[in-house]
């Protein structure tokens, strides 16, 4: 690699579809576990980049897996600290398809999360969810003229509390 032109691009990330995303959106949204997992191949990997990397479907289909906690919204955590469940929309971030979940309080809702996708063979073969990456948060919502909530860098587990 040290041989390598300097002017060299960067080999390009696959970018999924408008509509992939849309259909990913739309199952996490409804709480449609099984519609989410179709929409994976099963070798795919799901990052929430600072806390966890799932690889393959028996990681997808586990319970207390991302996917179980998306749909589900930690029912493992006490009541008064369980989290409301995002609703999320996709939108376009540097001319990409990204999912985007928000947290509303009145009138007002705040990015808590952002999604990035790549896809081969019109499935999603890798999903990275910046929940706990406050900078990103802070710069897609500036970016996009939106609130940014407060997310810390981990959540809290049932044993902290």
């Amino acid at each position: 690699r040290l041989d390598e032109s300097p002017d060299a691009a960067p080999a390009r990330r696959p970018m999924p579809s408008a509509a992939l995303v849309d259909r990913f959106v739309e199952r996490l949204n409804a709480s449609d576990l099984p519609g989410l997992l179709a929409l994976m191949l099963d070798t795919g990997t799901v990052e929430m980049l600072g806390n966890l990397v799932e690889v393959g479907r028996a990681e997808f289909e586990r319970k207390g897996g991302w996917f179980w906690h998306a749909v589900n919204v930690h029912p493992d955590l006490p009541a008064a600290i369980r989290p409301p469940k995002f609703v999320n929309e996709r939108s376009t971030y540097h001319g990409e398809p990204v999912m985007l979940g928000f947290l509303g309080q009145g009138d007002l809702r705040f990015l808590m999360m952002v999604g990035r996708f790549e896809e081969q063979d019109g499935r999603i073969a890798r999903l990275r969810a910046y929940n706990f990456s406050p900078e990103v948060l802070q710069e897609v919502a500036g970016e996009l003229g939106l609130k940014a909530g407060f997310v810390p860098y981990r959540f809290p587990t049932p044993a902290a509390v």
